[in-house]
């Protein structure tokens, strides 16, 4: 019984997953149509959108350097 409870989790865990994913494309694909919208309204619109974009990657950037940090400082505690 065990395993069967383990096989539907793992199911279960497989569509709530692809679930997800489509909901993140599709609101993906909502929040660019805004965008452009908003560039398509005029020069201030599209100096808007592009600094957004801007501060995006730049925040991301931020994040996967914190992570490759954190990631280095584990491998340097952990390493034999």
């Amino acid at each position: 019984m065990s395993q069967r409870f383990s096989q539907t989790e793992g199911l279960i865990d497989k569509v709530v997953g692809h679930v997800f994913d489509i909901l993140h494309k599709a609101n993906d694909k909502s929040a660019e149509a805004a965008l452009e919208s908003i560039a398509n309204s005029g020069p201030e619109g599209k100096a808007a959108v592009e600094f957004a974009l801007n501060q995006k990657r730049l925040a991301q950037k931020a994040s996967d350097y914190g992570q490759e940090a954190h990631l280095a400082d584990l491998r340097k505690k952990f390493r034999r």
